[in-house]
């Protein structure tokens, strides 16, 4: 997208058209015109009205980058064609920010799946555990040492050692 073809300058000329009105609006209560208030007051609000509802649209925008970031959908894409929406410059700026976040996802899958296989391709049996001593991770050579097919809790170890339960549930993340 071209910068030069964002309708920035719409934004900018209602911007502008409100605080001449509201100079006008202050120009004739000063000079005590007071015959031409109504269409001015008209005027002013309908300008402001219009900033208001560029400002809802935007913060509904927001709102909707924030709940799918929330819920980890990136399948979106606003329209950022200038010629199709007045907000073209900030839906631009969000479909920028959902490909930072798309490639920070992917390189965040690319390095558990990194972590993953290193634990696996370990000769050594690993457990990784949390806090409240919930397994997160573990490795088949891990399971072979125990005996067990799979393990969810280090509670469950208990089964086959109270000794290694204790142990690890006394270990201290660091």
């Amino acid at each position: 997208m071209r910068i030069r073809r964002l309708p920035i300058l719409r934004l900018l000329l209602l911007v502008a058209l409100l605080v001449a009105a509201s100079a006008l609006f202050g120009w004739l209560v000063a000079r005590g015109h007071y015959g031409f208030l109504t269409p001015v007051i008209i005027l002013v609000a309908f300008l402001a009205w219009k900033l208001i509802g560029v400002y809802r649209r935007i913060v509904k925008n927001l709102d909707f980058v924030f709940s799918a970031v929330r819920n980890n959908d990136f399948s979106f894409r606003f329209v950022d064609n200038p010629l199709r929406t007045e907000h073209a410059v900030v839906n631009y700026s969000l479909n920028k920010i959902k490909e930072v976040l798309d490639e920070a996802k992917m390189k965040a899958a690319d390095k558990e799946k990194y972590f993953e296989t290193v634990i696996e391709c370990a000769s050594i049996g690993i457990i990784v555990l949390l806090e409240n001593g919930t397994v997160k991770q573990y490795n088949s050579k891990a399971m072979s040492l125990l005996g067990v097919p799979m393990l969810s809790h280090a509670e469950r170890l208990r089964q086959i050692s109270s000794d290694i339960a204790d142990t690890l549930l006394a270990i201290a993340p660091q």
